[in-house]
């Protein structure tokens, strides 16, 4: 899913309609592995021997299930980011270069954001889940912020839409990974 946000990110600096096209496909491809994972764990939970198979304790299977989920749900933002796009393209809308600049620093953002809340997730890092949480999410909000003090200045209520609909896809990122972040922290209080 990484790799999807940097794809959007870099399709939306690019304006690269062959790009975003396909970031749909790419979402197709976790939907259905996160279905398989889902699958595997909801089976290990109900079966002793295969979690102990997989090294997992059944109730981490739970954590391994919403992070399964968050990861799915980030997946399907950067589609929806993907969908505003070709929405702007296919009608000749475009986004004034400096909300576009504006909206890759948020995407940055919420990206390092969600890269970091999965590696303190696996490596049970609570100072970086912090960080995440803190710092990340304080950055985030103002970045965003930034972008919604310059859409008065947009005429078309369509590109408002647009980057509307993207803003709120790269906050929703942030979200999730605060989310990942928390499960951190309270993974640790077991």
């Amino acid at each position: 899913t990484c790799s999807m946000h940097e794809s959007v990110i870099k399709a939306l600096e690019d304006r690269d309609l062959e790009a975003v096209k396909s970031i749909l496909v790419l979402d197709d491809d976790v939907d259905q592995f996160s279905f398989f994972l889902m699958r595997i764990l909801r089976k290990a939970i109900q079966d002793p021997l295969l979690s102990e198979k997989l090294k997992i304790e059944p109730l981490e299977c739970l954590d391994y299930q919403m992070l399964v989920d968050k990861v799915e749900n980030t997946a399907d933002c950067a589609a929806r980011i993907a969908k505003s796009q070709i929405f702007a393209y296919e009608n000749g809308k475009n986004i004034p270069t400096e909300i576009v600049n504006k909206l890759i620093e948020l995407g940055m953002s919420t990206l390092e954001a969600y890269d970091g809340a999965v590696s303190a997730f696996f490596s049970e890092d609570q100072e970086l889940a912090d960080v995440i949480i803190d710092e990340k999410g304080h950055s985030i909000r103002e970045k965003s912020r930034e972008i919604s003090k310059s859409l008065p200045g947009v005429e078309d209520p369509y590109v408002v839409c647009v980057i509307c609909s993207i803003q709120r896809q790269m906050e929703r990122v942030g979200e999730y990974s605060a989310d990942i972040a928390e499960m951190v922290i309270n993974r640790s209080l077991r």
